[in-house]
């Protein structure tokens, strides 16, 4: 199955992984950014909507 990561997440922890040093390890930070990923769910886009 196809996974995808948050991103929003993804840049925030390893931002704090290289530049605050001791809030990460990079074992705990490969488990969060495993916890984080999504199974991707083909078919689900619907079109936007929009107000009028």
């Amino acid at each position: 199955m196809e996974q995808k990561a948050d991103y929003a997440f993804l840049i925030t922890a390893v931002h704090a992984f290289l530049w605050d040093s001791g809030v990460y390890t990079a074992d705990k930070l490969i488990n969060l950014i495993l916890h984080k990923t999504q199974s991707v769910r083909p078919g689900r886009a619907d079109k936007r909507k929009k107000k009028r």
